[in-house]
């Protein structure tokens, strides 16, 4: 069985590792940006989560051949980018949707 879906998750593999690298070089900037708001800003304890949901998401693996980790991130980015779009709606929190 391992061998049969080996081929599905070395893609996967690689989608995964194109997904995590593009998703450091746009986390890293915000995270800057975040931690330059004033500590008593009430959006920065909302933005300081929101970078750590995406950051959990970079520590996200998988394993062959049932668990695929490119699968995965993509839903729990899917997840966080929801939560952030109901978050922009609902309230004057600035939010990053480009993460």
């Amino acid at each position: 069985m391992r061998d049969a879906g080996k081929p599905l998750y070395e893609a996967d593999q690689s989608q995964m590792v194109k997904i995590k690298h593009d998703l450091r070089s746009k986390l890293s900037p915000v995270r800057r940006a975040i931690q330059t708001l004033d500590e008593t800003d009430p959006a920065r304890t909302v933005l300081v989560d929101y970078a750590e949901g995406f950051r959990s998401c970079l520590r996200v693996s998988g394993v062959a051949p049932f668990q695929l980790g490119g699968l995965r991130v993509l839903d729990d980015l899917r997840v966080v980018a929801a939560s952030l779009r109901r978050c922009q709606k609902n309230t004057l929190i600035l939010c990053w949707l480009a993460c």
